[in-house]
C-alpha cells in the first residue's frame, strides 16, 4: 500500500527545485538534482508530480501565487495615485527577486523562453499568468490616463 503524500515534502520539492530552475534553467536541472536538494529519494518526486513538465507548472503556479499574495493588492489601492502604485509594484517585485536570489531574472520570463516551445501545459499556464498580470497593469494604466 503506497504511503500518503506529504504536503511538506511537496513544498520542499517546489522550493528547492524552483531555486535550482531559477538559477540553472529548467532543461539544465534534472529530477535527481531536485530531489537531492529537497532531501528526498528520486522516486518520491513522482508521488507528487506526474512528470518534470507537471513540476514546471506547479513551480510557476507557486511562484505566481506568491507574487499575487505579496503584491497583488498594490495595483488596486485606489487611494494611491496609479503611477505610484505601478512604481511600488515593480520596486517590490525587484526586491522579491533579490530575496529569492533570482539573480538571473524573472522565473516567468525565463520559463516562457525556455519551456514553452516544447510544453503545451507550461505554455497554457504561462498564458493565464500573463493575462492576469496584463489585466491588472492595464487597469492601473487606464486609471492613470483618466
Amino acid at each position: 500500500m503506497p504511503r500518503p503524500a506529504n504536503p511538506e515534502t511537496r513544498s520542499r520539492l517546489l522550493e528547492k527545485g524552483g531555486d535550482l530552475v531559477s538559477t540553472r534553467g529548467f532543461n539544465a536541472t534534472g529530477v535527481q538534482e531536485i530531489t537531492a536538494a529537497a532531501g528526498v529519494p528520486k522516486g518520491s518526486f513522482y508521488n507528487y508530480f506526474d512528470s518534470k513538465e507537471a513540476f514546471a507548472v506547479a513551480v510557476l503556479t507557486e511562484y505566481w501565487e506568491a507574487v499575487v499574495a505579496e503584491f497583488g493588492a498594490i495595483l488596486n489601492q485606489g487611494q494611491t495615485p496609479p503611477l505610484s502604485r505601478i512604481t511600488r509594484y515593480f520596486a517590490g517585485l525587484a526586491e522579491f527577486h533579490e530575496r529569492r536570489r533570482y539573480a538571473v531574472g524573472c522565473l516567468i520570463g525565463n520559463m516562457a523562453l525556455e519551456v514553452t516551445p516544447t510544453s503545451e501545459d507550461v505554455r497554457i499556464n504561462l498564458a493565464a499568468i500573463y493575462r492576469e498580470w496584463s489585466a491588472a497593469l492595464a487597469s492601473c494604466l487606464r486609471e492613470a490616463q483618466e
